[in-house]
């Protein structure tokens, strides 16, 4: 035991709820927040020198009125070490004074050589834009939650964040969802990269590709392989709780990249288009123009292509059919199409620059 009361040696007293992590270059151990049992107030900022054994009261709880100088201490939040630049990142958490709760809806950062607190950025005054919008409207922070985690990737200077719970439009209902956001520490940035709202009967998760949305889980990074791994949690439904393993890793495309994935999709509803009116043309374009731009090691891409070769053999043109059908459904069918290459093109875009991806029943209050 390194130390049996920590609160006699010049540390943090009881305390639930808190954060704590460790700097191994420097051999410092830090706990930040959390409430304390005996007298249900809140535990500031301690270092703990894993060489010497010595605690050292870093700062107190200055409360919530402390400016943006200030760190008030809190409980349900997120706390990081960024070992090259010294200094620890907090995000979101609640504290509850007399009866009045105050949700912190900020990101903090402690400087560990110089003491100094610099508020990164907040949804109160939404000065954190994504990528280079020029409009205010465009002004995007991470939610909230209630059990959010965080972890750091040093070298890209990124923290990765999953809220666990948030509040819908309607600020009636806290529900869990699976969001991961990225804030890049260089340009000061927020931006959403995944999202998961379905909150489906259990069984019809069983062949799902991506977890279930659930709070209180558990969230660690691989800085060497740039892996997340994502461990249990609460799904929402009564006394389920989960035990599932996850792991994921973020790829970012290549303008050459994007460029040939929208390529594929135009050529995807450009061989639907032939197909419906003469199926040997069609024939040797998947062969020859579609064939060519597929990236075979992708699975997905090569699981289209095969699709794409079945709808050949087993639809009837639109000379079977008969000149009068194929007339009456073919505007139709070609606006379909359209519309769906439209939607899939868009997913490549930021939310800025295509049309609104969340649902429109989310808008409506529940009362209704």
């Amino acid at each position: 035991c390194l130390c049996e009361d920590t609160a006699l040696e010049g540390g943090p007293c009881l305390i639930s709820d808190h954060q704590m992590c460790v700097d191994g270059d420097s051999g410092m151990l830090y706990v930040f927040g959390g409430r304390i049992i005996s007298t249900s107030t809140y535990s500031g900022l301690y270092a703990y020198n894993l060489q010497t054994g010595l605690w050292k009261s870093l700062r107190g709880d200055p409360g919530v009125d402390c400016g943006p100088e200030g760190l008030p201490s809190r409980i349900g939040h997120a706390m990081v070490m960024h070992p090259e630049e010294q200094r620890l990142l907090v995000f979101a958490g609640v504290r509850n004074d007399f009866e009045q709760e105050h949700t912190f809806r900020t990101l903090h950062s402690y400087d560990l050589q110089s003491d100094t607190v610099l508020l990164l950025s907040t949804s109160d005054s939404m000065v954190i834009r994504e990528d280079n919008a020029d409009d205010e409207s465009q002004l995007v922070f991470c939610p909230e939650g209630g059990t959010q985690r965080a972890v750091l990737d040093s070298e890209l200077n990124e923290l990765y964040v999953m809220p666990g719970t948030s509040t819908d439009v309607s600020h009636q209902l806290e529900r869990p969802r699976n969001y991961f956001w990225i804030y890049n520490l260089t340009k000061q940035s927020w931006k959403c990269v995944y999202r998961n709202e379905s909150y489906a009967s259990p069984d019809s998760h069983q062949k799902e590709i991506v977890p279930r949305p659930r709070f209180a889980h558990q969230l660690v990074y691989d800085s060497v392989n740039k892996v997340h791994y994502l461990f249990g949690g609460n799904p929402g439904c009564n006394f389920e709780r989960l035990d599932d393993l996850w792991m994921f890793k973020l790829h970012r495309y290549s303008r050459q990249e994007l460029l040939r994935k929208c390529i594929v999709q135009l050529r995807l509803a450009r061989f639907q288009h032939i197909a419906a009116h003469d199926s040997i043309q069609a024939l040797h374009y998947m062969q020859g123009d579609l064939n060519s731009v597929i990236d075979h090691s992708d699975k997905e891409e090569v699981r289209d292509l095969h699709r794409s070769a079945a709808h050949l053999f087993s639809s009837p043109t639109s000379t079977d059919r008969g000149c009068q059908q194929a007339e009456e459904t073919d505007e139709k069918r070609l606006y379909g199409l359209r519309s769906e290459l439209f939607g899939k093109i868009a997913g490549f875009f930021p939310e800025r620059m295509s049309q609104p991806r969340h649902s429109l029943v989310e808008l409506l209050p529940l009362s209704i």
